[in-house]
Parts: C-alpha cells; sequence; structure tokens
C-alpha cells in the first residue's frame, strides 16, 4: 500500500506532465487500465475456493446499501458545485430511511448480506466505525495537500507528488515495523498513530505556507506517513481478533467497505471545508487541516474503547507466524 501511495501522484504527475493526446489532466485515467489488466491476469491464478452450499448474493441488500451510501455521498460531493439545490438536502434523508429499512429486515432474509449479529456486537460495531472515521480523514489529507500545492502555491504535478513522497514512503517501514508493538500494546498502537496523524496535520498548516517551511515540512510529512503505516498495518487484525462468531465474516466485509465509504465522504467533507469563505489560502489549507486532526482526534478517542480486550496472545516461540498475523506484515 505505500509503495501504490508513492507510485500513483508520480505516474499521475509524469502523466499530467506529458499531456497524453491533449487530454491533460484526464490522461490520469489511463493508470487504470494496465492495473485493471493485471488484476485480471492475477485473478486467473488465485486459488479456487468452494462457496458455502446453497448460500446466494443478498440482491435485496445490495441494492438498498447501494441506493443508501450513494445518497449520502453524491450530494456532498455535487452539492457546492450545484449550489446546495433542493435535492441535496433531501437525499441525505433518502440515505437514512433506506439504510433503515437495510438493517430492519435483515433478520427477515435467507442470506442476508450482513449477519444480524454485528449489531450486538460492541468490538465489531466499533472496529468498523473506527475504519470508518480513520479514512474520512487519510485520503482528505492528501487530497487536500495536492490541491493546496498546485491550485495555491503553483507547483506542478509532478513537483506536488515529489514532494507529498516522503508520507507515502515512510508507510513501507512504518508498516513493517508494526508488528512487534501491536503485538504487545494491543490497540495503543492506533491511539497513538491517530495522535501522531493529527500532529502532523496541525504541524503542516504553518510550514506549508513558506518556502522554508515546505522543506521542513518534509520531515513531518515522513512522521505522519510511518504513523499512517503502523495504523493501516494493525487495524484489521487488531478489530478481527476479538470478534468471534458468524459476525467475523461480515465485519471482514464491511472493514474495506468502510475504508471506501470513508474516504469517498472525507474526501468531500475536506473539499467543503478547504473551499469554505477564508481570509486567503493559507486560512483554508489551515482551516482544512483542522478538519483533519479534528478526525484523527476523533480516531483516537474510538480506539480507547478497544483497549486490553483485544491484544492478541503472542505466538508460541516454536509456531511459525501464520498469514495474517502479526507475524506477516498486513500491508
Amino acid at each position: 500500500m505505500g509503495v501504490a501511495s508513492l507510485a500513483g501522484p508520480l505516474m499521475g504527475g509524469l502523466l499530467v506532465g506529458a499531456d497524453l493526446f491533449g487530454l491533460g489532466w484526464r490522461s490520469v485515467f489511463l493508470v487504470t487500465v494496465p492495473v485493471a489488466l493485471l488484476s485480471l491476469a492475477g485473478a486467473s491464478v488465485l486459488p479456487r475456493a468452494r462457496g458455502a452450499a446453497g448460500q446466494r448474493v443478498d440482491g435485496v441488500g445490495v441494492l438498498l446499501t447501494t441506493v443508501g451510501f450513494g445518497a449520502l455521498v453524491l450530494p456532498l460531493a455535487l452539492g457546492g458545485e450545484a449550489g446546495w439545490p433542493w435535492w441535496t438536502w433531501a437525499m441525505p434523508a433518502v440515505s437514512v430511511a433506506v439504510l433503515g429499512c437495510f438493517a430492519l429486515t435483515l433478520p427477515h432474509r435467507p442470506d442476508p448480506l450482513v449477519h444480524p449479529s454485528l449489531f450486538r456486537d460492541r468490538r465489531a460495531r466499533a472496529g468498523v466505525l473506527l475504519v470508518f472515521v480513520f479514512n474520512s480523514g487519510v485520503p482528505s489529507f492528501t487530497y487536500l495537500l495536492f490541491l493546496h500545492l498546485q491550485s495555491a502555491i503553483g507547483y506542478s504535478a509532478l513537483t506536488a507528488a515529489v514532494t507529498s513522497a516522503p508520507f507515502a514512503a515512510a508507510a513501507v517501514p512504518g508498516s513493517r515495523g508494526a508488528a512487534a508493538p501491536a503485538r504487545r500494546h494491543g490497540s495503543a498502537v492506533l491511539t497513538v498513530s491517530a495522535l501522531v496523524l493529527a500532529g502532523t496535520a496541525l504541524a503542516l498548516a504553518p510550514l506549508i505556507g513558506t518556502a522554508a517551511g515546505r522543506w521542513a515540512a518534509l520531515p513531518v510529512l515522513a512522521l505522519g506517513g510511518a504513523a499512517f503505516g503502523s495504523f493501516t498495518a494493525s487495524v484489521f487484525t487488531l478489530v478481527l481478533a476479538g470478534v468471534d462468531g458468524p459476525a467475523a465474516g461480515s465485519v471482514s466485509g464491511l472493514l474495506p467497505t468502510a475504508q471506501q465509504l470513508g474516504g469517498s465522504i472525507g474526501v468531500a467533507a475536506a473539499g467543503l471545508v478547504y473551499f469554505a469563505p477564508a481570509a486567503g489560502p493559507g486560512a483554508a489549507f489551515r482551516h482544512a487541516m483542522i478538519y483533519e486532526a479534528a478526525v484523527f482526534a476523533a480516531t483516537a478517542l474510538i480506539s480507547l474503547r478497544m483497549r486490553d480486550r483485544n491484544r492478541p496472545a503472542a505466538p508460541r516461540a516454536d509456531a511459525a507466524p501464520a498469514a495474517g498475523t502479526f507475524g506477516t506484515p498486513v500491508s
């Protein structure tokens, strides 16, 4: 994930600078083509698993969640540009109604998309919320940084990518070094990582406004990237370690869903904060970083609810680490 976070912006910067076929910024979508082809090729060599006999996809659940989450994200993404017409205020109510219908009808469907026991498992609920809130900060943090460096300071796409590279590069050693602390201290690793990211956002706001400050921001970004890697490498295993029974399967599916949904809502919300009336670009970026710090502080508070109840048992000295445990880097 760290390598991908580093390579993606660099490739995007190169494509925008090259202006292939006169496409300008639209050429960044060309990256999707080889990624999709390689993914299809890789899927063909995955070992095939036998599905549960007689189990079917919950089509009603898929439809309700797609409509419900779409009605939540769409007005945030398009409302500001459209001038906040009436439908942008009505759609959140539609989202609440549809998602509420989804939750209420789960026990009555033969193969529910989410097992009803999930809603009775406090740890599972807290874990999904934790991943959602954290990811409402990370993608929007890098988005705001790129946006400000290019639109306010005047950097090219490639220069902005290089400037932010310490964040992605430091995520790699951060994730690899997370195994032992997570095994020893449990969810305290998540709390500390989230607080470091909150401090990174607050420290970045005054630094990014001057040329000298932008040089000083590089080690700050590296520290934040290491915290990002540590959190991401630990959170899935720590959350799933404390979830038992049929809810475990639903949680393992909901965690990446919470990642994507949190990222979508976070980028939209952070954009609203950045483009709100401000004294200037520097003040707008400062307001956006305060938003980021608040998100990461909320992440730290949520992680406190998981303390001491999800610490995995230390592996025996004669036991080889299994895939997916802390012996193998999750990232």
